[in-house]
């Protein structure tokens, strides 16, 4: 098992592709404005339809209650996308890496993923290469797995299946997400791992997970690879009947001693 240690990012900003940073600036709390106003919206309206319900002696409505926790849930969800992208900004990610089994998590993934969301998650690995090993922080590998599984799934027909792969190159690992959607537009794949920047919405009701409706899982799952000293990137599906997305990033490879 190789040694967990700590590490922390150099504590340089990402590269915008912005050179107007007030416009960037004025877009990002446009963003963040917009995503807060719908769970604000319903915060305050059933807080109030509790309230009166309270000043009549009356029990608040259960569904009042569910909404209100919704909601709550909701605001929490954007501050800590919020808070996650700032960290990551500014470099103070800490990481501890140890010796992780890439193809046991992602088998794991699949198996949750396919039973919290009704979908087929399929796992891709080789045969004949024996344990998939890289040197990496777990919880922040399944964090970036989270995010970019949660845009598969958002990002494709209900019903189609997605794929995890993964296979060594050289001394790397190369992991992926395929799906069976749209696609990303040539456009777009030079965009979607800056902060704030969303492609075209989701073909069906839901989003990813983690900030997405920000445009930050995406960033801060880029900022994690960079710290690992991996890439990240996105291409198209190859041989997918409706094309769909394949998001890839890579890992240094490990051996367990």
């Amino acid at each position: 098992m190789a040694p967990e240690h700590a590490a922390e990012g150099s504590g340089e900003p990402a590269a915008t592709n912005h050179p107007d940073q007030m416009a960037q600036m004025s877009h990002a709390l446009s963003t963040i404005a917009h995503e807060i106003k719908n769970p604000l919206a319903s915060l305050k309206l059933n807080a109030q339809m509790v309230a009166r319900a309270i000043e009549r002696g009356r029990a608040p409505r259960l569904e009042s209650a569910a909404l209100l926790s919704q909601a709550v849930d909701e605001l929490d969800q954007i501050a800590s996308a919020l808070s996650e992208a700032a960290r990551a900004d500014s470099g103070r990610l800490t990481l501890s890496f140890t010796c992780v089994d890439i193809g046991a998590l992602l088998r794991r993934i699949a198996s949750e993923g396919a039973e919290a969301h009704g979908r087929p998650i399929v796992v891709e690995l080789p045969q004949r290469q024996g344990p998939l090993l890289a040197l990496a922080d777990p919880a922040r590998i399944q964090q970036v797995m989270d995010y970019l599984l949660a845009n598969a799934l958002a990002y494709s027909p209900a019903q189609t299946p997605i794929t995890l792969a993964a296979r060594r190159v050289g001394k790397r690992l190369r992991v992926e997400t395929r799906d069976q959607g749209p696609g990303i537009a040539g456009r777009d794949r030079a965009y979607i791992f800056e902060p704030f920047y969303r492609g075209a919405p989701p073909p069906q009701p839901g989003g990813a997970s983690g900030g997405a409706g920000l445009g930050l899982s995406l960033y801060i799952a880029r900022r994690i690879i960079e710290l690992h000293g991996g890439e990240i990137g996105a291409d198209a599906a190859t041989g997918q009947p409706d094309h769909g997305a394949s998001v890839w990033f890579t890992l240094p490879s490990a051996t367990r001693s």
